[in-house]
């Protein structure tokens, strides 16, 4: 079944401060999620980029992220949420916008790359930022600033569900690419 793009995808906040610990738990199991998704999967598949759908004005579809592709985009955008994090603590009013080409991902040549050591560095900054969030105070879940693309004023709170989201969009990608890659976007 295909998969919404992220861009597409519409959130209602409306999670309460006793979803804290349960959502910054499955930010933090991303890594174990994500290395279930790839390892042991041949170098070949992990490796492996499809086109994209034809459309009548894009004969030539370019080709699409590689499950690996999609695992470096999890390790650079975890750069962007801990940014986003620092903002929140220190009471910005708006968020830094992501990069909507996803430069640094393309830039990374991922499919070169050995995968282990993706996922390694990937399982140590998410470690790392989720024992930050762990070690926040209640009340700073609570802190507002403006999402970019969206123009709405979420809380830290709604800001860890959309990572959760983020992860889950990006893992089923994987799996779909993985084993049935003609569903997939």
């Amino acid at each position: 079944m295909p998969i919404l793009p992220w861009s597409q995808r519409k959130f209602v906040h409306s999670r309460t401060l006793a979803d804290v610990t349960v959502l910054i738990a499955r930010v933090n199991g991303t890594s174990a999620r994500l290395e279930d998704s790839i390892r042991g999967i041949e170098e070949r598949v992990v490796k492996s980029r499809t086109p994209s759908r034809a459309t009548a004005d894009n004969l030539r579809p370019p080709l699409r992220w590689s499950p690996l592709d999609h695992a470096g985009h999890l390790l650079d955008v975890d750069e962007l949420h801990s940014q986003r994090i620092k903002e929140f603590l220190n009471d910005c009013e708006s968020l830094t916008a992501a990069d909507p080409g996803n430069s640094k991902t393309e830039d990374e040549h991922y499919n070169r790359q050995a995968v282990d050591p993706i996922l390694q560095r990937f399982r140590v900054g998410r470690s790392t930022m989720t024992n930050v969030l762990f070690g926040l105070p209640e009340a700073a879940f609570d802190k507002r600033s403006v999402h970019p693309r969206t123009g709405e004023s979420i809380r830290l709170l709604d800001y860890v569900e959309l990572i959760a989201e983020h992860d889950d969009h990006h893992l089923a990608t994987i799996r779909e690419l993985i084993w049935n890659p003609a569903f997939s976007q």
